[in-house]
């Protein structure tokens, strides 16, 4: 017994050092002169500590106007995606006969963007709306909805109808009922989903590259231009994606009692 629980100790710890040592390598490099980066052998730490490239990270016109853009691209394609997701998810989950609707919309997400990059690329053109935090909230929308809509149903159909037809009988319209009495029973389920939802859009490169120009690109855009002719900017690369992480993080503790309440009641 012993032995196995020694197996099992050893075997996290390696997990744990596989996880964390790319976030730790991401820091070290990230407070590293560029010559210290591409140094060979490696520099397991930085000899000479510098927040260079973290104030070029957050102050330089680019790198920062593209973390605000992030901002506001993410938040706000999650609130509609969640919204829409919530109503459509509660839908499908009340009335069975359109089940052949609810997985058309499921394998919508199961194609790679790429498919859909060209069409939709055009579509915004022709609209005049290329290069606009409304075009990238639009994509990342129609990506997150069918997710949305997946993950909320399983919630719902795990709410008794019974609870409903009490709220009903109390005075409570449908969307008093759906709004007061179902979703916060289903709080974990909505958390989980917004923080899905949120990474998506907050991490996504594609879309991002392809329908933004100079004014509504994201830091995930940003990255590929530190790679010049003749050198790669990895302290600055590193810089920008630690602060990039930090969203994530914070969005994932904020939500983290819901989330492990969603695991614990599933």
């Amino acid at each position: 017994m012993e032995l196995k629980r020694l197996v099992v100790w050893i075997a996290l710890a390696i997990y744990i050092v596989w996880v964390l040592f790319p976030i730790y390598w991401t820091i070290n490099s990230s407070l590293k002169h560029v010559w210290e980066v591409n140094a060979i052998p490696p520099l397991w730490w930085p000899p000479k500590p510098t927040l260079k490239n973290y104030i070029w990270a957050l102050f330089s016109e680019r790198a920062g106007k593209s973390l605000i853009n992030s901002l506001i691209v993410s938040t706000g394609s999650t609130a509609i995606a969640v919204f829409l997701g919530a109503l459509a998810g509660y839908y499908f989950s009340r009335y069975k006969m359109h089940e052949g609707i609810f997985w058309w919309l499921l394998t919508t997400r199961m194609f790679p963007p790429i498919i859909f990059a060209i069409p939709i690329f055009l579509m915004f053109k022709y609209m005049g709306i290329l290069d606009t935090h409304l075009a990238l909230i639009i994509a990342y929308v129609a990506m997150n909805i069918p997710l949305a809509v997946w993950l909320m149903r399983g919630y719902f159909d795990e709410v008794p109808i019974e609870v409903e037809e009490a709220a009903r009988l109390d005075g409570l319209t449908p969307f008093k009922t759906l709004w007061k009495i179902t979703l916060p029973i289903i709080a974990p389920g909505v958390a989980a989903t917004i923080a899905l939802s949120w990474i998506f859009a907050w991490n996504e490169f594609l879309l991002a590259y392809i329908l933004t120009r100079n004014v509504a690109f994201t830091y995930p855009v940003v990255l590929p231009t530190e790679v010049v002719s003749s050198q790669v900017f990895y302290n600055r690369m590193t810089a920008l994606s630690a602060i990039a992480l930090l969203p994530s993080i914070i969005i994932l503790l904020l939500f983290r009692k819901h989330i492990v309440r969603m695991y614990v009641l599933r």
